[in-house]
């Protein structure tokens, strides 16, 4: 959760990857990961989804 929260201060912390085939991002916590979507201009982040790396992806 303070990841996520970080990310309303930072949406690009070091790290961050912008995923291919998708407007989303990404961050590694550990074996998680965080994928998400920037609105500069609203100044929203929104996490889509969190999980495993196993399984993030599928």
């Amino acid at each position: 959760m303070e990841t996520i929260q970080h990310l309303a201060k930072n949406p690009r912390p070091a790290g961050y990857k912008k995923l291919k085939g998708r407007t989303a991002y990404r961050i590694r916590k550990g074996d998680y990961r965080i994928i998400y979507d920037i609105y500069d201009k609203v100044v929203v982040v929104e996490a889509i989804v969190m999980g495993h790396r196993r399984e993030i992806y599928e």
